[in-house]
């Protein structure tokens, strides 16, 4: 029975970013290999605790990648994290589809027309709600735009552009947002010229396949075929995975001075990113889409039948699911096997 405790987690973070972290580049060739394996090769863990050969580096394979578009629920966690957007967004959109129970099928995220309609709802929102919270705004700028309001302008960009794209951003790229800033003046009705264009450029950067995608986009070597994916790509499939949400600043710093170029520092910021609160979301998010949790307030009894049902009891049995499923994989570091057999629940 496979586990989800801590204790493999090297293994898990090499999977995950395929340690040394390479892949076969989008639309590249197969490789020599026919991509099949017999259920014989499936790693398990020996009784004494060794390591499957599967997690050792030089046995992992590559495989072909997807520039993946962000769930709904990433899209909400990433813009909440970002700029401190409460409430989910998201909840306007057209839905993701949902493939055997789950909505993070590659091939089914597509933005559509009527999604990229909602992504500029949402993005002019947005700007709207931090115009209105000078406060907040202020807070996303790290500059003083007082003396030299278009300097700021551009630090901004470069500051805030690394946490949405998830990397540094490109010069050319930097003068498009520069651009942008600079016809904000106007489109508001409220705020500073200043102002006006940092909310458009935030408007931008929110509907940019570079923010709406989880890009990868890193190079082979001459002689290969497989690409090693850059720190700036490992920390995004870290933080995705870990969170369903954006890196986080010491993430970004880490693949900046080359920490996730080593299995042990992938190890390092996992493990990091596993003992934050936020860990719980992909772990709810994935067992009440595998449970259908989201059809428990459908529940409906015959009151004729069941006089005592309360109607609040559909809403409590998927708060106790998802307690259960978060105390015991992340707080106890429970296995498959513990939420088969445990006979503890929450109320």
């Amino acid at each position: 029975m496979p586990e989800l405790r801590v204790a493999p987690l090297a293994c898990i973070a090499a999977l995950l970013v395929l340690a040394p972290a390479c892949y076969q580049g989008p639309g590249g060739a197969s490789g020599s290999g026919d991509g099949s394996a017999d259920g014989e090769d499936g790693g398990t863990a020996d009784d004494d605790g060794a390591v499957d050969p599967f997690c050792e580096e030089e046995t992992l394979p590559g495989g072909l990648t997807h520039f993946v578009r962000l769930t709904h629920r990433q899209y909400d966690n990433s813009v909440r994290d970002l700029l401190g957007v409460e409430g989910n967004p998201s909840d306007a959109f057209l839905g993701d589809t949902s493939v055997k129970g789950f909505s993070n099928n590659a091939d089914q995220l597509a933005v559509t027309d009527r999604l990229a309609r909602d992504y500029r709802r949402a993005s002019e929102q947005i700007a709207a709600e931090l115009l209105a919270d000078p406060p907040r705004l202020s807070s996303l700028v790290v500059c003083d735009p007082g003396p030299d309001a278009d300097a700021c302008a551009q630090t901004f960009i470069e500051s805030f552009g690394r946490r949405a794209f998830r990397r540094p951003l490109q010069d050319e790229e930097k003068a498009a947002f520069f651009a942008i800033y600079q016809a904000g003046d106007g489109k508001y009705e409220t705020g500073s010229a200043f102002e006006q264009g940092i909310a458009l450029v935030v408007e931008a950067f929110l509907q940019s396949p570079s923010f709406l995608y989880r890009v990868e986009l890193s190079s082979p070597p001459a002689d290969a075929e497989l690409v090693a994916l850059s720190g700036w790509e490992i920390a995004s499939r870290l933080s995705y995975m870990m969170w369903n949400s954006t890196p986080d600043d010491a993430l970004l710093a880490a693949a900046e001075a080359g920490e996730l170029d080593s299995a042990e520092g992938i190890e390092e910021h996992a493990r990091r990113l596993l003992a934050d609160g936020r860990a719980s979301d992909p772990v709810q998010d994935f067992h009440g889409q595998w449970l259908h949790v989201d059809r428990y307030p459908n529940i409906q009894k015959d009151p004729m039948v069941f006089p005592e049902y309360d109607p609040s009891a559909p809403a409590s049995m998927a708060t106790e699911t998802m307690e259960f499923f978060r105390r015991t994989i992340l707080d106890e570091g429970g296995s498959y096997a513990d939420l088969m057999t445990s006979r503890t629940t929450y109320v």
